[in-house]
């Protein structure tokens, strides 16, 4: 969240008399419903300070407000609100924790999420267990693991065979497919060719170019010491030396570092379709 928005929000509390009135869950739904979940935050926020956790519409608040906070894309702050108390004995505990296990996921904490997914997805809300299953299929995507995220798209697809998306899921299922054989370019023998000729590892990873243009600086660098040697200009030799070893070095990374980018583009059009389905 930006200051623009806390700015909006807080003009717009003292607008309607936030100092003078308590904050009601219907002006705050109403937010959240119009896609303002910056204000829908610090409304939800605001009648949480007002109220103990044990009045009514307090995990109500705690669970829209971190649902704001997901949409935001602030899922640390989110889970502050998932453990607030009031949603310890909730009917939306089970919702919770799979906000819990989203917001696990988007911090890179792959384990804890997919811990709780596989406790979530035997529940006898199939709307819920269907999201949990999806999510494992999803943190097996993030790990790249293609045949497992199969495996778990199969299984989902064994127990939630009605759902609506199945249309969408199967295609995803053929992407991963794809995914498991794409011809992935290695980092390593990249590094490789262009530590044997300068240029071929650019050249083996798409950048054509800038292995052209390796190779032809590399060659004049080796041309120039070498003329500097024979001519027994030492200095221009070292100088040279250390300032072409520089570069020819980092042009076996950038092989490597090019390999990697053109994996991860090939993978990303495969899963670009897909993406807005992502936990």
């Amino acid at each position: 969240m930006n200051w623009r928005e806390w700015v909006v929000g807080i003009l717009f509390l003292a607008g309607t008399g936030w100092a003078q009135s308590p904050i009601s869950l219907q002006e705050a739904e109403t937010a959240f419903q119009a896609g303002q979940y910056a204000l829908a935050e610090q409304l939800f926020s605001a009648y949480l300070r007002e109220r103990t956790p044990t009045d009514p519409g307090a995990d109500v608040a705690a669970y829209r407000a971190a649902e704001s906070a997901l949409n935001l894309d602030a899922p640390a702050r989110a889970l502050e609100y998932l453990r607030h108390p009031a949603l310890e004995a909730s009917p939306l505990r089970e919702r919770a924790q799979f906000r819990e296990a989203q917001a696990h996921y988007r911090l890179g904490a792959i384990a804890a999420a997919a811990e709780e997914w596989r406790r979530l997805r035997s529940l006898p809300d199939e709307e819920l267990a269907a999201a949990a299953q999806l999510g494992l299929v999803w943190v097996e995507i993030r790990q790249e693991q293609w045949k497992q995220a199969q495996r778990e798209l199969a299984l989902y697809h064994r127990m939630f065979p009605l759902r609506p998306e199945f249309r969408t899921t199967v295609a995803l299922s053929g992407a991963l497919a794809r995914l498991a054989v794409l011809p992935y370019r290695s980092p390593e023998r990249a590094r490789w060719l262009s530590t044997l000729v300068p240029g071929a590892g650019q050249a083996y990873a798409g950048r054509i170019g800038n292995g052209l243009g390796s190779f032809l600086l590399n060659a004049a660098w080796i041309g120039l010491t070498v003329r500097a040697i024979v001519h027994r200009r030492w200095v221009d030799a070292a100088i040279l030396f250390v300032l072409g070893s520089r570069f020819y070095t980092g042009g076996r990374e950038n092989a490597a570092r090019f390999a990697e980018e053109a994996n991860r583009r090939a993978r990303e059009a495969v899963l670009a379709p897909f993406r807005s389905w992502e936990p």
